[in-house]
């Protein structure tokens, strides 16, 4: 045999003698499970509108002082009118080191109005440290500006004004 016929046989014999004990084709193993229960869930957070008596729509820039509206759809705003949606929202919230904050977007009204109808959010603003299911009041308060010259006989859709309990993250666990 040469010499190098020989070397390459004497690697291939060292290579096969590495792999087998790589573990990769070890016949033998063993486990062992995680100690300490049988196992975790998860938690819950979640918003529903509550349909209090004060929950609903009011003339002007604040519910306590607005007269109510029995009926949105038949409401014609005029530049300068306001009006106010103020509801009671019931958040469950069913875990640990949860917090959260509730917001409220107008973002997405539907209208042709050129950007003269403003949406502000009224309420809660920021929870934080949410431990316990709670209820929160919130709403928005719609405004036509009062310099608009255009608009007249147009739909608004309010449909796109939500109101949302989203978690945040905290800023760290708590210690052991």
């Amino acid at each position: 045999m040469q010499k190098t016929t020989k070397a390459a046989a004497a690697a291939g014999a060292a290579a096969l003698l590495l792999a087998g004990g790589a573990g990769t084709m070890a016949v033998w193993n063993d486990s062992a499970t995680l100690g300490g229960g049988q196992g975790i869930q998860t938690g819950e957070l979640s918003i529903t509108e509550n349909a209090t008596a004060d929950s609903g729509w009011y003339w002007g820039t604040s519910a306590v002082a607005g007269q109510e509206i029995t009926d949105i759809s038949t409401v014609r705003l005029a530049p300068g009118d306001s009006v106010t949606y103020k509801g009671s929202y019931d958040l469950v919230v069913n875990g640990d080191n949860l917090a959260a904050k509730v917001d409220v977007d107008g973002g997405a009204i539907d209208n042709d109005l050129g950007g003269k109808l403003t949406v502000s959010p009224i309420g809660q603003g920021s929870l934080t440290d949410i431990t316990a299911d709670q209820t929160v009041e919130a709403g928005a308060t719609i405004t036509f500006d009062p310099s608009a010259t255009a608009g007249m006989n147009e739909t608004i859709n309010l449909t796109g004004i939500t109101v949302t309990l989203e978690q945040t993250v905290p800023a760290a666990n708590p210690a052991p």
